[in-house]
Parts: C-alpha cells; sequence; structure tokens
C-alpha cells in the first residue's frame, strides 16, 4: 500500500521543536531561537554536529530524539541491515526466500549502485537523548521528476524500544528535513500487515494513493 501525507510550502528553520500538549497529545510546532538552551543531545563538534538535524522534544516524558547521518564506514552493515529486513518483510508477505533476496539486492542496487551513500538518499540513526541508536530512517527524492516528491524508503525501530514514540518523532523529523529541503509532499510503501505502522501513518495524515491485493491458493 502506498501512502502520501502534503507538507505544505518549504521553509529553512535553523533549529525546529515538535512539543506535546499533555492534555491532548497533539503534536505542536514551535521555532527555536537562540535564548533557548540547546539539549545536551545536540552538542556535537565539527561533522556530527552538522549532521543533526532538527530535534524533537517530547515534553511528557521529556525524552528528546534526533536524527545524525550514519558515518560513511557505518554504511556497509547498515545496508547489509536494511536488506536483511527488507527480505524478511517480503517472507511474511507470503514470497519465498530466494526471490525475496534477489528483489532486495536489485532495490538496493538501484538506490546504491556502488555499495556507497549516493545522492539523493539520505541515511539517519534516530538516536534516544544521550546518544543511544533506537532505529533509523532512510529518506530521500522519489523515482519521479519532481524534485518536491520526496519517499521515506525505510524506516526501522529496534524491537526492544517500539511503542515508545520513537517511530513518531523520526516520521515528524523525516518530515521537516524533507520540507526544509524543498519537499511539498512524502510519500512512502507499507505492508498490508504491518498494521502498527499502518496505524501510525494514518494519525499522521497519509492518505492511502494505490493498494495490492493478494488472494493465495493452498
Amino acid at each position: 500500500m502506498n501512502v502520501l501525507v502534503k507538507i505544505g510550502e518549504a521553509t529553512t528553520p535553523r533549529k525546529f521543536s515538535f512539543q506535546i500538549n499533555t492534555n491532548s497529545q497533539r503534536l505542536h510546532p514551535v521555532l527555536l531561537d537562540d535564548s533557548v538552551p540547546v539539549p545536551q543531545a545536540e552538542r556535537y563538534s565539527g561533522n556530527l554536529r552538522l549532521a543533526l538535524v532538527p530535534i524533537l522534544v517530547w515534553k511528557n516524558w521529556k525524552m528528546t530524539v534526533t536524527l545524525q547521518r550514519i558515518l560513511i564506514s557505518e554504511f556497509p552493515s547498515w545496508l547489509d541491515h536494511s536488506c536483511t529486513e527488507y527480505v524478511a518483510d517480503l517472507v511474511t508477505q507470503g514470497g519465498s526466500h530466494e526471490e525475496a533476496q534477489r528483489i532486495a539486492a536489485e532495490s538496493m542496487a538501484r538506490s546504491f549502485p556502488d555499495g556507497a551513500p549516493s545522492p539523493g538518499n539520505e541515511v539517519f540513526h534516530v538516536m534516544y537523548e544521550a546518544g543511544a541508536a533506537v532505529g533509523y530512517l532512510w529518506i530521500g527524492q522519489d523515482v519521479s521528476a519532481d524534485p518536491g516528491a520526496w519517499w521515506v524508503w525505510d524506516i526501522v525501530i529496534n524491537a526492544d524500544q517500539r511503542g515508545q514514540g520513537f517511530g513518531r518523532a523520526a516520521m515528524l523529523l523525516g518530515e521537516e528535513y524533507a520540507r526544509s529541503h524543498g519537499a511539498h509532499s512524502l510519500g512512502l510503501s507499507v505492508f498490508g500487515f504491518n498494521t502498527g505502522a499502518r496505524g501510525l501513518y494514518n494519525s499522521l495524515g497519509y492518505e492511502t494513493t494505490s493498494v495490492k491485493m493478494l488472494k493465495k491458493f493452498i
């Protein structure tokens, strides 16, 4: 199933925070100025500091989530992990392991033909407060000719960290990152069996644009 959210006119804020209203649990964007203290999770130096994108603050839990670009040295292991996750999803959907491996390998080769980071693709660690990685987000322009159409290619939160708001935080940060780079929409694909992810995307305003259906003959 493909879903899409329109994220409006592009802006480029210096810092951006999403704060939860503890009564309604709805997110409210707040543009931060120089008077706002910089959280510890953002206090990096050199290239790592430049790699950070805006911050998400969960007021009711006092939780800070950031996105940090993966290092070039980390890319091969991430690529292998992402491919393995994709194979597992394809098998869960009903495909054979061999066919799933072929599809995943071909997909990764199209996005990363040299097995290395490529233009138009951004891969981030999802970081929790004191530098603990809880998952990753892969986002970038889609395959159309429209530079403003972006896509969430993959988002994974570690199994033991799910249900705590990290996926929502990562998606909201991804939206703001895409918007700040000129995106007017953000799309994604989700497997039908992944009811948790579908519920999250629906709650974030994503709308279904196409659906694939299958009937198995046993």
